[in-house]
């Protein structure tokens, strides 16, 4: 331990006025703001010569106790800081208690989005596999025979596509036979579904809710109706947006939680006040949440050119949230520690087929490479370990760290980002295990998080 403190190398500090101070830990996730005062003690805990009069200053005040407390300062060396962020990634890696599916019924689909995977191109989805019984039932018996082992009781299922609502007899049976699951054997189910919303009617969204407990709806809008129909139209070039935002108005009441995504490029960022302008004009800015998707280049999907590059993305996304936030609406972002569902081992993928995969950019095709395990291993099979279905992808996705990488190392983002998408490193460089691709995310996390900060504790921060 040494004999002075220093500043985490995980605290950031961040004006939002001339007297007023953001500080956020992103190891320990705590905050806090201080005066210009304070702020000044903590520049001096930087300086050798002026160290020890830093930490009389704080001993004196009170401050340093608390500020121990929040991981703001510390003792410690900074492999220190790296064994805790490597504690807190093992004990969410290898959480088995909670678990978490993403089930697609279909690949196929009734539309035809401009950025889609499911472009029939090389490295594409090819075919339009629906689900059938014999593979439901295969996931059925292997995934209560894993949460049994591993003694999970703490489940998420999502549907997703393709349009998952095309293969509805799929999701209503999984549902039913889980729910059924949950009560034998003392388990908790969530489910969720994301959907174009164009099947999504008032009938099926009665359905969902009381036969098959999903109580979270996620649909995409990329615009007003003008911009959304040129990018997500239906298979043929008719427009969509007036029937999925007549089905999302009427059931919107019914499901507690409603996420609207809205894919952002060049081509339609500036388009999206005037959907947020839509959406509070009929009433929803506190029924649904928004959340920003980011269209990324991808090999597999040529056809698209209206990708966001890495420097424009943060003051995009900014001005968007700002845009959002200031209409009212609640925003599907925070600036805690997250950490990509691929890194989770008891987080899964299961497509149409019934290949298993940890990632749902790999999916199609191409996830008859990378894919974790297949549940054709143990089709009409009674006797079987849950193990039985994996490949050596599994094990490479679970021994992918992002301490592996210098970079990340000396990084103080690396709570937050937790190397970026191995996914988009897997397809820029065609190694899992290279230098992780950088994106966006760093450069306006810190304009973001202010943003957080202001929107939620706009009140105690003003009375500071």
């Amino acid at each position: 331990m040494r004999n002075v403190p220093r500043l985490s190398k995980y605290t950031f500090i961040l004006p939002i006025s001339s007297e007023k101070y953001i500080v956020y830990n992103a190891l320990l996730e705590s905050l806090c703001v201080i005066d210009f005062e304070l702020k000044k003690i903590l520049d001096e805990l930087e300086n050798p010569n002026k160290q020890q009069k830093a930490l009389k200053h704080l001993s004196e005040s009170g401050y340093l106790d608390d500020l121990k407390e929040l991981g703001i300062i510390t003792f410690f060396e900074e492999d220190f800081e790296e064994a805790m962020y490597t504690y807190w990634l093992n004990r969410l890696r290898y959480d088995y208690f909670h678990g978490a599916f993403l089930i697609l019924p279909t690949y196929d689909c009734n539309m035809d989005c401009i950025y889609c995977y499911e472009e029939p191109l090389e490295g594409s989805i090819k075919k339009p596999e629906y689900m059938n019984m014999d593979i439901a039932n295969t996931f059925l018996k292997w995934v209560k025979k894993l949460f049994y082992k591993r003694n999970t009781k703490k489940i998420g299922i999502t549907y997703y596509g393709g349009e998952p609502l095309l293969n509805f007899k799929i999701i209503e049976y999984l549902s039913q036979e889980l729910i059924k699951d949950a009560k034998e054997n003392n388990r908790e189910y969530e489910f969720r579904i994301l959907t174009n919303g164009t099947l999504l009617t008032p009938s099926i969204a009665k359905i969902l809710y009381e036969n098959c407990d999903i109580t979270s709806i996620h649909v995409t809008l990329d615009g007003p109706k003008e911009i959304h129909d040129k990018r997500r139209p239906f298979r043929g070039g008719k427009g969509t947006f007036d029937i999925i935002y007549q089905n999302l108005k009427s059931w919107v009441d019914i499901f507690p939680d409603v996420i609207i995504r809205i894919n952002v490029d060049k081509e339609n960022w500036t388009y999206v006040p005037s959907l947020l302008d839509i959406l509070k004009n009929d009433g929803l800015q506190n029924k649904v949440r928004i959340y920003y998707g980011r269209i990324y280049e991808r090999k597999r999907c040529p056809r698209h050119g209206f990708q966001i590059f890495d420097e424009q993305w943060d003051k995009i996304v900014l001005k968007l949230y700002k845009e959002t936030t200031a209409r009212g609406f609640k925003l599907q972002w925070h600036p805690f520690k997250t950490l990509c569902t691929a890194y989770y081992d008891n987080h899964f993928i299961i497509d149409p087929v019934g290949r298993i995969l940890k990632c749902w950019d790999l999916l199609g095709d191409e996830g008859e490479q990378y894919a974790i395990g297949d549940l054709r291993k143990i089709l009409r099979k009674e006797n079987f370990e849950p193990e039985d279905v994996f490949t050596e992808w599994l094990y490479k996705w679970m021994s992918h760290n992002p301490l592996m990488f210098s970079k990340c190392r000396q990084c103080k983002f690396l709570p937050v980002c937790n190397g970026e998408c191995p996914a988009n490193t897997l397809d820029k460089t065609g190694c899992l295990f290279a230098e992780p691709v950088c994106s966006g995310f760093v450069p306006g996390f810190e304009e973001l998080l202010k943003l957080y900060v202001m929107e939620k504790y706009k009140d105690s921060v003003e009375k500071f």
